[in-house]
């Protein structure tokens, strides 16, 4: 007898927690999507990401970051008379706070640690592939081949489209920086509710806090003030496919 109502408590409680599952899958379209973010250096997220990153958060989806370099290699890491160990810790501080004021979990993120300035195409592709096996039909997210200023951001963009080119992934979106028009690609602008732009500004904020106690030097904007004015005034995530 006593065995019999153990079993009626277990089957209770499975259908139960397949009830619950059921509910929150219909309340939430997208909680089995993926969408991996692959970001070569801290504020790339912000600036070039920060509103795909943050719509695909509030629309419920699994958001993974990847920082593929340690971002060393930003000259103000030589005005503020740091390690590049000590810098690359300040640097990914900062990091951490713009991801956490745009809802990003924080088990969710992985640093990869390669060289600032010296990312290769096949690195990137290595992990790209190593979130491909683990989600299974993601959406991949990196800067555009095309762009023509940082060797880390094109050749993130190249792995992915050699990737693509093979099959291997399938949804591939290739991000480009703002003012960026690259010709012969069409461009898709990524919109944002007005109930978005205060995150978007604590993302901003989050380069610019100073307090050496915490180990924040408002790396972010003494590196690129200008960009982070432009957000300020109008966040935008631009891509093409």
């Amino acid at each position: 007898m006593r065995k019999l109502i153990m079993l009626i408590v277990i089957v209770i409680v499975l259908l139960s927690v397949s009830g619950i599952e059921k509910t929150e899958a219909k309340s939430n379209p997208n909680a089995n999507s993926h969408v991996v973010y692959y970001i070569p250096h801290q504020d790339d997220e912000a600036l070039t990401f920060g509103v795909s990153i943050l719509n695909h958060v509030k629309k419920g989806h699994n958001v993974h970051i990847v920082l593929l370099t340690d971002g060393a290699a930003s000259v103000v890491r030589n005005k503020l008379g740091m390690s590049e160990k000590d810098f690359t810790a300040a640097r990914n501080k900062e990091f951490a706070l713009s991801l956490k004021n745009m809802g990003v979990k924080t088990s969710n993120i992985e640093y990869m640690n390669y060289k600032d300035s010296q990312l290769t195409v096949a690195n990137v592709e290595e992990v790209i592939k190593t979130y491909e096996t683990k989600y299974p039909n993601a959406r991949h997210n990196v800067f555009s081949w095309t762009d023509k200023d940082n060797h880390d951001h094109t050749n993130s963009g190249k792995a992915l489209k050699n990737l693509q080119n093979k099959k291997i992934v399938s949804d591939a979106r290739y991000y480009v920086r703002r003012g960026d028009n690259p010709k012969g690609l069409k461009l898709v602008n990524e919109y944002y509710a007005i109930s978005y732009k205060k995150p978007l500004l604590a993302v901003s904020s989050a380069y610019k806090i100073e307090n050496k106690k915490d180990g924040l030097y408002g790396i972010g904007h003494k590196s690129v003030k200008k960009s982070f004015v432009a957000f300020e005034k109008q966040p935008i995530s631009r891509y093409h496919k």
